[in-house]
């Protein structure tokens, strides 16, 4: 298999983290949005069965907070299964033979870094870190087909 194809493979593998936590990014903002639309004073002034006690156009308590106990159930399933792909990730990170590969692959993959950061971050060159992530890649290609 040609170089490139490796590190697409590997890249899409190690790209999995990011993206589960931009869902539970988004879980969370759509909570804390609720919260707020909730009321800013607090949860809507309704009885439990909906019939409103004040004006407005919120919904009625018991709907809010069932919406709220849901939400928060899926966000511990999504902090449950972020944990449990970085774990994996981390794993297989440390499978990788060279040193300075599995630091490049936890710092870029695990902690979310650029290139660019670490770079500065290990005083190299943004062209060697690059050259790097490149091997990088493959080598953990190599691992995951294990």
């Amino acid at each position: 298999m040609e170089p490139r194809e490796k590190r697409r493979i590997a890249r899409l593998e190690l790209s999995k983290l990011r993206d589960m936590e931009k869902e539970r990014k988004a879980l969370r903002e759509q909570f804390c949005d609720l919260l707020r639309d909730a009321a800013p004073d607090g949860l809507p002034e309704c009885s439990i069965g909906g019939e409103r006690v004040s004006g407005g156009g919120r919904e009625p308590t018991l709907t809010v907070l069932k919406k709220i106990t849901k939400l928060q159930g899926l966000i511990q399933v999504e902090n449950e299964r972020v944990v449990e792909e970085q774990i994996r990730l981390f794993n297989l990170i440390a499978r990788v033979p060279d040193s300075r590969h599995r630091a490049l692959l936890r710092s870029k993959y695990i902690q979310g870094h650029s290139l660019e950061r670490i770079a500065v971050e290990w005083f190299m060159a943004y062209e060697s870190i690059k050259y790097n992530h490149k091997k990088a890649l493959e080598s953990f290609y190599d691992v995951l087909m294990q």
